[in-house]
């Protein structure tokens, strides 16, 4: 989390998505189901979202909690959620909207720093943000990347 409070103290925009979005999305009071979420940082999370330059999805997808997911998964279709994800099911990549308003940031950004996928890429039903983010993103005049695109 410290790196993303410097990131917010430097940057115009900061998109948080993956894993970290869902304690963001909970300290704004939505429900994350059994998303990943870390209880310790809500305050920090609100607090930086309190600056206004963080954004955050809107909407998520994402499959049972019971239910296989990454490289070994099943066949089973992800699930679209809007901005509160249902007990019993967990966010594991952005929705379509916040795909598309991401792209959008991205697309007037000179420099992005980049720090892996948004989801769990690895499976197929799973890449929205791998597949709508990398064709905007790449308008860009400079990119420091992270992870895997």
């Amino acid at each position: 989390m410290a790196i993303a409070k410097v990131l917010c103290e430097k940057a115009d925009t900061v998109i948080v998505g993956g894993g970290m979005a869902y304690t963001f999305e909970a300290s704004l009071g939505r429900s994350i189901g059994s998303s990943l979420f870390d209880p310790s940082y809500v305050e920090q999370c609100a607090q930086l979202l309190s600056v206004g330059n963080v954004v955050i999805p809107t909407d998520a997808r994402g499959l049972p909690s019971t239910s296989p997911f990454g490289p070994d998964a099943g066949e089973e279709p992800a699930i679209s959620f809007g901005a509160d994800i249902p007990d019993g099911f967990a966010g594991l990549d952005i929705g379509p909207a916040s795909a598309e308003h991401f792209a959008e940031v991205i697309a007037k950004a000179a420099t992005i720093l980049w720090n892996g996928p948004m989801g769990v890429f690895e499976d197929a039903p799973l890449r929205q943000w791998h597949r709508s983010g990398r064709a905007r993103g790449r308008q860009v005049r400079r990119r420091v990347g992270g992870g895997r695109r």
